[in-house]
């Protein structure tokens, strides 16, 4: 939980999300991908739940973020996994998310990164918001929705997709070893699927917080990156 005073690592960027609401191509082609692993593909979307899923040509590099929220809103029911937010992120890499490639591969420790990708998530992807708090030794990522519409579970289990995405970015990247300090999730999960989560951020997370937020040491955020 996060109180006291604090240090937020992140401009406002609310002048620029208040004009455009869109997510990134690249990243429903990372949850389609995680989606075919289960067998659910484009057809049975369309089928199952009438959610047409465009092609690139057709919208550019923006996505409604409305249709990321479809696709999610019937994700574990069609894949019967409760995790699923980690199988999304098990399908990332730097040649599918250039937006993180660059950032991190031109970033000199894993805070720098951070402070990087709270800065311009707003440019990636305008529904969501991630804020940066550094408090006492350790520094929180915290999710926002600038899209109101988007009902309250799955901001919640969109938030657990940012912070699954960018954990496994940060481990890719820069250094496998790395675990987070805590975890905090809105969300219950089945019994079996807890552990899963623990494996993935590397320490045991709670669930039925208040908020999702997740926390890193300092000390090791600041550890210079390999060159």
């Amino acid at each position: 939980m996060v109180t006291g005073p604090a240090k937020n690592i992140e401009p406002e960027n609310d002048g620029i999300r208040s004009q455009m609401k869109y997510t990134t191509y690249s990243g429903l082609q990372v949850i389609l991908r995680a989606l075919q692993q289960y067998g659910v593909d484009s057809a049975l979307l369309s089928k199952r739940h009438a959610i047409q899923i465009p092609k690139n040509s057709d919208t550019g590099q923006h996505i409604s973020p409305n249709l990321i929220e479809q696709i999610l809103d019937v994700a574990i029911e069609e894949t019967g996994d409760a995790a699923f937010p980690l199988a999304i992120a098990e399908h990332i890499s730097p040649s599918t998310s250039c937006e993180f490639s660059i950032g991190l591969l031109t970033s000199h420790s894993l805070f720098h990164f951070l402070d990087r990708v709270t800065k311009y998530y707003p440019f990636i992807s305008t529904a969501q918001r991630l804020r940066a708090v550094h408090l006492d030794e350790r520094v929180f990522l915290l999710s926002h929705f600038a899209e109101k519409s988007i009902k309250p579970e799955i901001q919640q289990l969109w938030g657990e997709v940012a912070f699954a995405f960018i954990f496994r970015f940060m481990r890719l990247m820069g250094r496998p070893d790395f675990n987070a300090y805590s975890l905090d999730l809105v969300r219950h999960v089945p019994e079996e699927t807890e552990k899963r989560y623990q494996d993935f951020f590397g320490v045991r997370p709670t669930f039925g917080a208040e908020r999702n937020a997740i926390s890193f040491s300092h000390a090791e955020l600041e550890v210079p990156l390999a060159t």
